[in-house]
């Protein structure tokens, strides 16, 4: 078994070849797909670095993050429902007990999850599994900034896998998670519209769910009773993220002026029953990427709970959305509710699920 171990300086060879490339006589369409490849991969080199906190006050990172909330009318009542319902509370976690499961272990793990799932979302995923070991990278937790990436090439419709290995029970859901991007990848008629949907998160999360199921009927997986409190925690605190900013950002609106210093934005978040400081933190976790986990958490979990009930109906709707050129989000968003899924409708019942078979597992 040869491993191929890529790293940044694979990527710039990438990147340079892709250069090169678009030397040649192409198409417009060519073009615009090799632009698209070379812009993701030097998006995801920049992202590699850690970024510069101490870069800007708080009242500049408030205002630098009003731009994240400009597309999104019709999705706002939705989260500051779902942070209603949560209110950045969190489930209560044990310490993870480590999963030292082997790199071959977790790839058929992965393989047996994906066997299950259908002909349909089977034969997408072989097209990127079938050269596991020259396109998945497995790193240290420490070495990286995020516990998966995927880097899709629409000019092949291959991607890059990259898993920052936490040696727990999260390790399969990431793998599961990234393996469901590079599936939209080969599904969508035109990814790179896609990629820049609010619901392009969807398919990650909500085959992350299914993931943790399909673990928790194994018996001694360490921890497995532990990935939906984690998933909902997660949920949490990002949606206390969105009210906070959100919360101050209307605030200033109303007085027409901006705040004019720190005290003054801490003073204010206080009037507001907000906890002045926790403001950092909740304005750290918003970036460009927050609407979309978001969007991807609320529709993730009601089609989890359709999949209860009806299996092949939530599998249609998951299947509909990456395989159709939808031109815009709003038109996905008036889909899923025609087809009967409303965010936050079983937002509490999954708290109570997540909670319960924790403390279920500790009973056992």
């Amino acid at each position: 078994m040869i491993k191929y171990n890529w790293d940044k300086h694979k990527l710039h060879e990438i990147c340079k070849r892709l250069e090169d490339a678009l030397e040649q006589s192409l198409t417009e369409e060519e073009s615009e797909k090799i632009i698209f490849d070379i812009t993701t991969l030097y998006k995801y080199l920049d992202e590699l670095e850690y970024p510069n906190y101490d870069d800007y006050s708080m009242l500049e990172y408030l205002n630098k993050r009003k731009k994240f909330f400009q597309n999104i009318p019709f999705l706002i009542d939705d989260f500051l429902e779902s942070a209603r319902i949560t209110q950045g509370v969190l489930i209560e976690i044990p310490n993870w007990k480590r999963w030292s499961l082997s790199k071959d272990d977790l790839l058929e793990l992965t393989h047996d999850f994906y066997k299950n799932m259908g002909r349909f979302f089977y034969k997408k995923f072989m097209v990127n599994f079938k050269d596991r070991y020259k396109n998945v990278n497995f790193s240290q937790s420490s070495d990286s900034n995020d516990y998966g990436v995927m880097i899709p090439f629409v000019t092949t419709k291959k991607a890059l896998i990259d898993i920052s290995r936490e040696f727990t029970a999260l390790d399969f859901t990431v793998l599961v998670h990234e393996y469901a991007h590079a599936i939209t990848l080969q599904a969508s008629p035109n990814y790179m519209r896609f990629n820049e949907s609010l619901f392009s998160e969807m398919d990650g999360h909500f085959l992350e769910l299914l993931a943790i199921n399909y673990l928790q009927k194994k018996t001694n997986i360490p921890s497995s009773e532990l990935l939906k409190a984690n998933f909902y925690n997660l949920f949490s605190e990002l949606s206390q993220s969105f009210y906070t900013t959100i919360t101050l950002l209307k605030e200033q609106e109303k007085r027409n002026k901006l705040f004019t210093s720190n005290k003054e934005l801490k003073q204010c978040a206080a009037h507001l029953n907000i906890n002045p400081n926790n403001i950092l933190k909740h304005l750290l976790n918003i970036d460009n990427s927050c609407p979309l986990y978001l969007t991807a958490y609320m529709f993730a979990i009601e089609l989890y709970y359709l999949y209860q009930l009806d299996p092949e109906k939530a599998l249609y709707i998951y299947k509909k959305i990456i395989t159709s050129d939808y031109s815009e989000d709003l038109k996905i968003y008036e889909d899923l509710k025609k087809m009967g899924i409303y965010p936050n409708t079983h937002l509490e019942d999954f708290y109570k699920e997540a909670k319960e078979t924790i403390l279920t597992r500790k009973k056992v």
